[in-house]
């Protein structure tokens, strides 16, 4: 950020602060009798932690981006050992930012410069960044910001209200297009595509464009591309080349049942860990799970998305085709009978399962449980019907490892967190389903699926 003339009148935080720093060093010349331009340039060093608090206390005063951006750009403009600390905590602000940050990267970018008088030829602290396809700069712009993308390991484009998606403008492909190539230490990529159609009927990319963005998911560790909406049959071919373009390297991975595993590359999927299923393209194709077992010999949770209408069926075929796994998501999936949770009946012990929103009955889950809740860490029974205190006492007797208990929206349900606490003695977390009842010692509230603990890895498995 370049440096905003100290003379400037306007009132406002960052003016503020500017006028209090040249008048504590115009108070000690005084003292002192040194020159005041040495003073101003011998400067106190700014503590990162007193600009996390700074950030952290206009968040909480509900104070808006812009006031935060100018606290910290009259930090900048203060003297050279203020503007690195400034700098960074920008940065790292952006993640928690709404409007486009493209744009600000880019004037971080051409500040460094400045300050260097001439290229800045460190690496960027930039690691983490999270975009709007709908608000895409100009070419010029974006090719101001590109060498901030230099040591980026995370980038997720998302939003849901967008009108870029599949049939966007030729510039949005083309600028992500652009900042992949820019972006060489890239591991995690996350496109969830918006709702909303345009008007173009497929992918307006060249085979420059197409060759970039596959070159670059080759080498992801973890990649979700995600439409939201249905895809029509003119996108599935552009679809399907954008998901099967990984690499040997991934280990988390968004498909929507249709991919041909039989072109993937050699050794693509080899160390994949954690499966995301998303239908966009219709109902699974039969026998999906069983073309992918040979490929991902590692596998071990899968997450079938809310989109996704999974069928009895679907379920035995990946059970029969991974007997590993350990982490089962099948929230949402409505149209499963008991006789799914039956098949797990003879499938290995499970450490996390979701069956959020679903059909099951108390009997089908207590008998699942009963049988096989040994080693059960977390459990998800949210929007379910069945769920009583004598149900949850039935299921506390086999499952002693339980540490995450998520039950919001159990209706029927009308005990105290302290008598449901009772029944599980290793829970650390629960979904808070009432709020006029404190919940026990030793158990915290379940706030998002981001919370950090270890207890259910299949909601916290972002790589950071």
């Amino acid at each position: 950020m370049f440096p905003a003339p100290l003379g400037s009148r306007r009132t406002d935080p960052g003016d503020e602060l500017v006028r209090i720093n040249v008048g504590y060093c115009s108070e000690a010349a005084m003292e002192s009798g040194a020159d005041v331009g040495t003073q101003l340039r011998a400067v106190r060093t700014l503590p990162a932690e007193l600009v996390a608090e700074v950030l952290r206390w206009t968040r909480t005063e509900r104070q808006g981006n812009w006031t935060r951006r100018r606290i910290l750009l009259a930090c900048c403009s203060v003297s050279k050992a203020w503007y690195h600390p400034a700098r960074a905590a920008l940065l790292a602000d952006l993640d928690v930012d709404t409007p486009c940050r493209l744009p600000l990267l880019a004037l971080s970018c051409l500040a460094s410069d400045a300050l260097q008088r001439g290229p800045d030829g460190r690496l960027p602290p930039l690691r983490r960044l999270s975009i709007e396809p709908v608000a895409m700069p100009s070419m010029r712009v974006l090719n101001f910001a590109l060498p901030m993308f230099a040591n980026l390991r995370v980038l997720i484009i998302d939003r849901a209200t967008a009108t870029v998606s599949l049939r966007s403008d030729s510039l949005s492909w083309r600028g992500i297009a652009t900042i992949l190539e820019a972006s060489k230490r890239l591991v995690v990529f996350t496109w969830r595509e918006p709702t909303q159609p345009a008007d173009k009927p497929e992918l307006p990319l060249d085979d420059q464009e197409w060759a970039i963005i596959e070159k670059r998911v080759r080498t992801l560790v973890s990649f979700e591309f995600a439409p939201r909406r249905k895809s029509t049959p003119d996108e599935k071919p552009s679809v399907m080349r954008i998901i099967e373009a990984v690499g040997p390297g991934i280990r988390q991975w968004a498909v929507t049942g249709h991919e041909d595993i039989s072109s993937l590359v050699p050794g693509a999927c080899q160390n994949l860990e954690l499966l995301r299923v998303s239908a966009t393209l219709g109902p699974l194709r039969p026998g999906f799970f069983t073309s992918l077992a040979a490929r991902a010999p590692s596998l071990r949770k899968v997450i079938f998305r809310e989109n996704t209408t999974a069928a009895n069926r679907d379920v035995a075929d990946l059970l029969n085709s991974f007997p590993g796994i350990e982490e089962l998501d099948l929230g949402g999936q409505y149209l499963l009978s008991d006789a799914a949770l039956y098949l797990l009946l003879n499938h290995r012990p499970l450490k996390v399962l979701d069956i959020k929103g679903t059909n099951f009955t108390a009997p089908a889950v207590i008998s699942l449980l009963a049988a096989r809740g040994s080693l059960l860490e977390s459990l998800s029974i949210e929007e379910t019907r069945w769920p009583t205190l004598r149900a949850l006492q039935s299921i506390g007797t086999h499952t002693p490892k339980l540490s995450v208990l998520l039950l919001k929206g159990c209706h029927k349900l009308r005990s105290t967190h302290a008598k449901i606490a009772k029944c599980f003695p290793s829970l650390r977390f629960i979904s808070r389903y009432r709020w006029d009842d404190a919940l026990p010692d030793g158990v915290q509230m379940f706030r998002s699926e981001y919370d950090d603990f270890s207890g259910y890895s299949m909601i916290n498995s972002s790589i950071r």
